[in-house]
């Protein structure tokens, strides 16, 4: 029985949404007759850094409030501990995209919570990304060219709020300079230049972009979406509309393929998405670590 939970809460999430949450939490808590503590976020990373130097001991749950980069930097500061603890995670859905929670039917904080204290779990594959010596990790989705370059711009248009991912499409579609990044499968059969790379562990990536319609959280493999070189910058608005329908799979420009590993290369040291945070690479490798992660929340229908 769970009898004591860790918040970690991003305050900032969702115009307010996150400390919503809380309230709600503490109050469906109390009620329980449950005990928790809560830190609060201040900065990016600051979630990584607490949770790799916290004793967690007598925690028994970890509740992440925000959206999927509060998330990520919880899977980080677990994945990284030396004593790999694995405490279960709970996630009340508070941010932008909260393409995780999408994919679990549980949109809103107030069925993350009686999700949480019902019982019922799930364990959620996570992805390694080896980049120039370093380790990081993910459970939604890595983009490099054109998703990387989209959520760059998205970050300076929070101000469009739900729209702003397809608003900074628009920008960076008509801004965009190809490069070419090569992908590699591990076992060297396969490799293909392209501009827009994106494996993906959710069905649902950004706010709404359904790049991979038919992923599983628990399957052990990626959804890897690549795009063929094209004619014209133009085309890729009748792909995007694709995309937010999830009816891009008979494109004959895309490329599709699920792998549980694979490695890119960059022209020269550009942007990478991980899970909406924005890294710099030369090379890196991907590798799948199936079920890391065990979740207080389960599909609907499972």
């Amino acid at each position: 029985m769970l009898k004591h939970f860790l918040v970690i809460l991003n305050p900032h999430s969702g115009k307010g949404k996150g400390c919503e949450a809380l309230d709600l939490f503490k109050a469906v808590a109390l009620h329980k007759g449950v005990t928790h503590e809560v830190f609060t976020t201040q900065r990016a990373g600051d979630a990584v850094t607490f949770l790799q130097q916290h004793t967690l001991e007598g925690v028994d749950a970890i509740i992440s409030i925000g959206g999927d980069g509060s998330l990520n930097e919880v899977v980080n500061g677990l994945l990284r501990r030396e004593d790999h603890p694995g405490i279960p995670v709970g996630v009340l859905p508070s941010g932008t995209g909260n393409s995780l929670m999408k994919d679990m039917d549980c949109s809103h904080a107030s069925e993350a919570i009686a999700d949480i204290f019902i019982g019922n779990r799930s364990f959620l594959d996570v992805f390694e990304v080896e980049m120039d010596g370093e380790i990081h990790f993910g459970f939604n989705m890595v983009g490099c060219g054109l998703p990387a370059e989209i959520n760059e711009v998205a970050e300076r248009f929070r101000f469009f709020r739900g729209q702003r991912y397809n608003v900074a499409a628009l920008k960076t579609i008509l801004n965009y300079k190809p490069l070419g990044y090569h992908f590699y499968t591990e076992d060297g059969n396969e490799s293909f230049v392209s501009d827009f790379i994106v494996a993906s562990n959710t069905r649902n990536i950004g706010t709404g972009l359904k790049i991979a319609p038919h992923a599983l959280l628990d399957d052990g493999l990626l959804d890897i979406f690549i795009l063929k070189a094209i004619p014209h910058r133009f085309s890729l608005f009748t792909l995007f509309a694709k995309l937010l329908r999830g009816t891009h799979q008979q494109d004959a420009r895309v490329i599709l393929r699920r792998l549980s590993d694979f490695r890119i290369s960059s022209p020269s040291r550009k942007l990478l998405n991980i899970d909406g945070e924005q890294y710099a690479f030369n090379e890196l490798r991907v590798k799948m670590l199936p079920g890391r992660i065990e979740l207080l929340h389960q599909p609907e229908g499972d």
